[in-house]
């Protein structure tokens, strides 16, 4: 629960602590700058807050509750020093004398005595007089949501539908106990020692249910009123394949009295108030051709993972629990627009390769700037065509083929979430400009570079190949294509170390590489026809089929690049000289030893073969 609405707010706004008596000593002043507080607090925080709350709190079965606080208080590492004894009457008492034992705190009426307001440790009434229900019942009337534990995806639900927020599509069970104790196992009387001590909550929990109907039956009214003839042509639309998916995983949930609707259809409808949602609270602001998205502010989306990463300084968030991750951006479709997002850490170098991002539906060309066995930085295009949509945003989608445990791709990690690629960065910006944020540092820092680089922006045509350093993927990453299996440091090595795997239409020569490298990559060049066009003190490029002049090949800046060529010829000469005196040498070792078995075409042979 805590992860979905911490999702909701930037890093932050959110109050640090989940803590009731860490809250209690804060200032008035210091609550002030939070939008969310949420944790363990009865219904009397609203005294520490100078201003005037919003209140929402989710409900559980007092009996499966009480069953679920024994077993936790066994095992729970104790801040509180009046909590140790508790612990030690948890590790030593039954359930049934624990839950009858005075000294125990938490497991009588617990939950009306938080919505009373009420901390159990300083009651003077009671916890099982009826005033405290009273009481409990009146303050849970104000609330803006009650969810119930049972129904928690259709508590979820109504809870996007209040805040129009984006339904989520699956939040995993983050803080699972091991529990040995189950309701069926426990003997009746076990049961009935519970709920003789929780009456006002048994009796509470009944009218929590209540109010929850009375939400989700408003909540699908509505809906259908709004976007009631969407609505019927999802109903008729979607198989029964995909019931397994959405709000309730397929389950059949009560709208009206007229009407059912499954878990797929109430999720569609809910997108659709949320489009409405996002378009009321966005109408006033402008579309952007520029932002930078970091994981510490709300999250305009679905697919994520908790925040992490603030001890490093560099918050992130895991794509899961599902294989689609979504930012939902308000972006101008004027002109075509770049997308650059780094990527931290990959539960396997597999689930990295098959990283894919969508606008609107869309496949984009995806362009590695930098990748190495776990991380890397992209970019991409997002054509003006797909920024402009009837959505009142553009939806980047994030897709991966599978997500992994982290306990199982990382040894040692006792993290059983189900994740994808750790994602830090998203930055959008006009395509012909430079992004705000510089994810990596570059080599490009000086007149030979930017002449270079201003060069190819001139006669570069959309549809050719660029054979360039690795570093010229900053400024041209749609025209040098990636090697599989291949990293890119942005330095000045090249990913492809040969010219063979694409029919490139331009190279650029660093001239500064290893000589014989170099040699190597000319003589491919010229047996390719490729012409020198441009040279300057640390590039040549050469072209194919290109109507500007070319350069003379001992002009100033050309000849220096064929000294390493110069020196590859020389070296594989050398190479062959040492070849054939080899052969000389064994030839003449068989004949003084006599060995006359080895005729010229073996000798060839097991020449080749050395």
């Amino acid at each position: 629960m805590s992860a979905i609405l911490e999702s909701q707010f930037d890093h932050d706004r959110i109050c640090p602590t989940p803590y009731w008596r860490e809250l209690k000593v804060m200032s008035r002043e210091s609550l002030l700058q939070y939008q969310l507080l949420r944790g363990h607090f009865p219904y009397s925080v609203s005294e520490l807050i100078p201003k005037s709350p919003v209140f929402i709190t989710m409900f559980r079965d007092p009996i499966e509750r009480v069953i679920s606080a024994y077993e936790f208080m066994k095992t729970c590492v104790i801040m509180h020093p009046r909590a140790r004894k508790v612990q030690e009457k948890a590790q030593t008492l039954s359930l049934k004398d624990y839950v009858r034992d005075p000294d125990v705190n938490g497991v009588v009426n617990s939950q009306t005595m938080m919505i009373a307001g009420r901390e159990i440790q300083d009651l003077k009434v009671p916890a099982t007089d009826p005033v405290w229900l009273d009481i409990a019942k009146e303050n849970l009337r104000g609330f803006a949501w009650v969810g119930i534990t049972e129904r928690f995806w259709e508590s979820v639900g109504v809870l996007s539908y209040q805040f129009g927020w984006p339904p989520p599509d699956e939040i995993q069970r983050l803080m699972v106990g091991s529990k040995k104790l189950r309701r069926e196992n426990l003997d009746p009387d076990v049961i009935d020692a519970i709920a003789e001590c929780n009456q006002l909550d048994l009796e509470m929990y009944d009218y929590a249910q209540s109010l929850f109907a009375q939400q989700y039956e408003a909540m699908i009214a509505d809906l259908q009123a709004k976007y009631g003839s969407v609505m019927a042509q999802q109903a008729s639309g979607h198989d029964s394949a995909h019931e397994q998916e959405g709000l309730s995983a397929g389950a059949k949930v009560v709208g009206t009295e007229s009407q059912q609707l499954d878990g797929v259809v109430v999720r569609s409808l809910l997108e659709q108030h949320y489009e409405a949602c996002f378009a009321t609270a966005h109408a006033h602001t402008t579309a952007s051709t520029r932002l930078t998205f970091t994981f510490d502010k709300a999250i305009p989306g679905n697919g994520w993972h908790r925040l992490e990463g603030l001890e490093r300084d560099e918050p992130f968030r895991w794509t899961g629990p599902r294989n689609v991750s979504t930012l939902d951006l308000k972006l101008d479709g004027t002109d075509d627009l770049a997308c650059e997002f780094r990527i931290l850490n990959s539960t396997t170098s597999e689930v990295l390769q098959s990283l894919s991002v969508q606008a609107n539906g869309t496949p984009l060309n995806l362009a590695p700037l930098h990748r190495d066995s776990y991380g890397a930085m992209f970019r991409c295009k997002i054509p003006k065509s797909l920024a402009k949509t009837e959505k009142p945003f553009t939806r980047l989608s994030f897709h991966v083929d599978q997500t992994v445990a982290l306990n199982i791709s990382q040894p040692g990690n006792e993290d059983k979430r189900q994740v994808g690629v750790a994602m830090s960065l998203v930055q959008v910006f006009p395509v012909d400009s430079q992004p705000d944020v510089e994810m990596i540092k570059s080599p490009i820092d000086s007149e030979p570079w930017f002449e270079a680089i201003a060069f190819l922006k001139q006669h570069l045509q959309p549809d050719q190949l660029l054979f360039a350093p690795n570093a010229f993927r900053l400024p041209f990453p749609d025209y040098i294509p990636y090697v599989e299996g291949n990293p890119i440091d942005l330095t000045i090595n090249y990913v492809d170390k040969t010219l063979r795997h694409h029919p490139y239409d331009w190279v650029v020569i660093h001239k500064g590489m290893n000589d014989v490298y170099v040699g190597w990559l000319l003589l491919q060049v010229l047996l390719r026809r490729l012409k020198p066009v441009l040279a300057n003190s640390v590039f040549v490029i050469f072209a194919k089929d290109s109507p500007l002049p070319h350069l003379g090949y001992r002009s100033t800046n050309v000849r220096p690049a064929f000294a390493g060529y110069i020196k590859y010829m020389i070296q594989r000469v050398n190479q062959s000289e040492r070849l054939r005196s080899f052969k000389q040498a064994v030839k003449g070792i068989y004949t003084k030893s006599g060995d006359a078995r080895i005729s010229s075409t073996e000798e060839t042979t097991n020449e080749e073969k050395g």
